[in-house]
């Protein structure tokens, strides 16, 4: 009879499963558990199997509900980040599922504004009341701070940073960063280098400014309310000096839209002695990967005079 239970014990063995036989052997092995029977452990993989089916059923379950209950619309499509001072900026999520079920996601503001001027700016949308964030408006509210107050932004760094990342010609040998609204235009930075000769210039205020020079200059912003009964939101400006080193500031300039891709506008600024401030403002789509999501706006002066006399003129 003993030859005949281990025939059936062998029979039996050679009919499980790997995975079976591991599940049976460690239960076996566990302190505390005794051997069991072949009727109680076949009972405990019927048991086990079951259990399986159950979990299952039940994550199937949930996943199905979990499709169900989120959607394609319960994706975000912005988030928003604020400035050391409260202000705000909206950034815009691209959230793209790929054909193996990976995601791509990017993130991206739908305008940048590039100050090619001597002029310290500010922009904000037409009848809004806060200002977009990184924007300065005095020593003591500098939205332009990191918010865990390193000093990664002042103009040391930035230049170490510069050198390091562009070449010693050209426009490559320029120290560049971000021209934060309220702030000097490049080309006022260009003076205090001395580099501020006839071909930079050019270089500078011409539609062809590479996009890596490009990129390092601009500055992030978005209109905080899209939807407006007058129409498409409007871009305003002002000529104010956050730094105190310029006797000129303006009102507001009227609100111009930034939808006419390729067209030249004119943007006049009245100052409050009376004198008045005209700049050139072009909208172009930023190019390569960027167009689908990013506009840029380039401000240049209105008229450049290049004086190679040897005597100053006013």
């Amino acid at each position: 009879r003993n030859s005949k239970d281990k025939v059936r014990k062998t029979l039996y063995t050679m009919t499980e499963s790997k995975g079976t036989r591991g599940a049976s052997r460690v239960a076996q092995l566990r302190p505390g558990k005794s051997r069991q029977t072949g009727a109680a452990r076949k009972a405990a993989q019927l048991g086990s199997n079951i259990e399986s089916e159950a979990m299952d059923n039940l994550m199937g379950g949930m996943t199905s509900m979990w499709r169900d209950v989120f959607g394609q619309d319960d994706v975000a499509l912005e988030t928003t980040v604020v400035d050391s001072i409260g202000q705000r900026l909206t950034l815009h999520i691209d959230n793209v599922q790929g054909c193996g079920g990976q995601r791509h996601i990017k993130l991206f503001v739908p305008f940048w504004i590039v100050n090619t001027t001597e002029h310290s700016l500010r922009y904000k949308q037409e009848n809004a009341q806060s200002l977009v964030s990184g924007t300065v408006s005095s020593l003591q509210r500098n939205g332009s701070k990191p918010v865990d107050g390193s000093n990664r932004n002042d103009v040391e760094d930035v230049k170490n940073a510069s050198k390091s990342f562009l070449s010693s010609e050209g426009l490559q040998s320029m120290q560049l960063d971000t021209i934060f609204s309220g702030t000097p235009g490049v080309l006022t930075r260009l003076k205090s280098q001395g580099k501020l000769d006839p071909p930079m210039l050019a270089c500078l205020i011409s539609e062809d400014l590479p996009l890596n020079v490009v990129s390092k200059l601009a500055f992030m912003f978005n209109f905080q309310d899209v939807f407006s009964l007058g129409g498409p939101p409007r871009l305003c400006m002002q000529l104010f000096d956050s730094e105190n080193n310029s006797p000129y500031t303006s009102s507001w300039s009227s609100g111009f839209g930034l939808e006419s891709v390729g067209v030249t506008q004119i943007v006049g600024m009245h100052c409050k002695d009376g004198r008045s401030l005209e700049v050139s403002v072009s909208i172009s789509v930023a190019p390569g990967r960027l167009s689908n999501y990013t506009k840029i706006v380039r401000i240049c002066p209105r008229y450049v005079v290049v004086n190679q006399l040897s005597q100053p003129l006013r």
